[in-house]
């Protein structure tokens, strides 16, 4: 049985809450706190949209900065790097869609069901992208510049190697994913 992905899920600075995933889009709310967001990334495989709930958000896209605040709105098109960081004097939050949903649900499954026996753990996030990787579901997201994404994949790579990840990507490659 697949493991509840549409519950409050805590990641270092960040919270999702994941509100629903179909072949249209997944969507979830995502809170985080002050100085908390991603760095340098893009999508390869879906547009991103940002609608701002709560606080103030500093994107980074094609060279230029943008101010979100709350009640703004934010479009970062499939491959565009992008960054995102919290510059509010305590949290933001906002509702984030993503479209078309890609793999972005199996991937929080997969990151659920880790977080069932570490939780809370960033660690959950990145062995989930390298079960995805190896499972040839599309990626949820590469960091920018290239160079850095396969450095870190490398890394990811021998992380693996040691702690014997494969045994979680067989377990994940018989799993139903709803």
């Amino acid at each position: 049985m697949a493991p509840n992905k549409f519950r409050a899920l805590k990641m270092g600075k960040e919270t999702f809450y994941p509100i629903s995933d179909d072949e249209n889009g997944f969507t979830m709310d995502w809170s985080v706190e002050k100085g908390g967001g991603v760095p340098p990334h893009l999508h390869k495989f879906m547009d991103e949209k940002f609608v701002i709930t709560k606080g103030e958000f500093k994107f980074k896209m094609n060279g230029e900065t943008i101010i979100k605040k709350a009640g703004d709105e934010h479009f970062v098109p499939k491959g565009c790097t992008h960054s995102v960081k919290n510059v509010f004097d305590g949290q933001s939050a906002a509702h984030v869609t993503f479209s078309p949903s890609a793999d972005t649900g199996k991937l929080f499954e997969i990151v659920y069901s880790l977080d069932e026996s570490n939780p809370g753990k960033v660690m959950n996030m990145i062995k989930a992208i390298y079960i995805t990787h190896k499972l040839g579901l599309r990626e949820f997201s590469t960091p920018q510049p290239e160079w850095v994404a396969k450095m870190l994949m490398s890394i990811v790579k021998m992380m693996a190697g040691f702690s014997q990840w494969n045994k979680l990507v067989e377990k994940y490659r018989h799993q139903a994913f709803n």
